[in-house]
């Protein structure tokens, strides 16, 4: 009756563990993650990071175009483009490594 009555408990709690054959609740959630949830989350953190630094290329083109004769204008416009486009790269690297790397698990 007691071990009817455990199982009972632990199949209606999140998460459970089993010693010598009984089910006790270990108050624990279970887990649903996988490579494919994560994969997801990393695609979506990725593509945004990616959004952000061609977003930052375009304003640093801007500037750049719009700078005109201040050679300091010109200059911090240009490292911004190249820090921009280091950072795109980044990115993408990291996503074809991240992707890479979960296709082989």
């Amino acid at each position: 009756m007691l071990a009817n009555l455990l199982s009972r408990f632990a199949d209606s709690c999140g998460g459970s563990a089993s010693v010598e054959g009984q089910s006790f609740c270990t108050g624990l959630p279970k887990s649903a993650a996988s490579s494919g949830n994560l994969q997801h989350i990393l695609t979506i953190v990725f593509s945004t990071l990616a959004v952000v630094a061609v977003l930052m290329v375009v304003l640093a083109g801007l500037k750049f175009v719009t700078s005109g004769d201040e050679p300091q204008e010109v200059a911090k416009a240009r490292n911004n483009v190249i820090y921009a486009l280091v950072g795109l790269a980044i990115v993408v690297s990291a996503d074809v490594i991240v992707t890479f790397v979960i296709g082989k698990i």
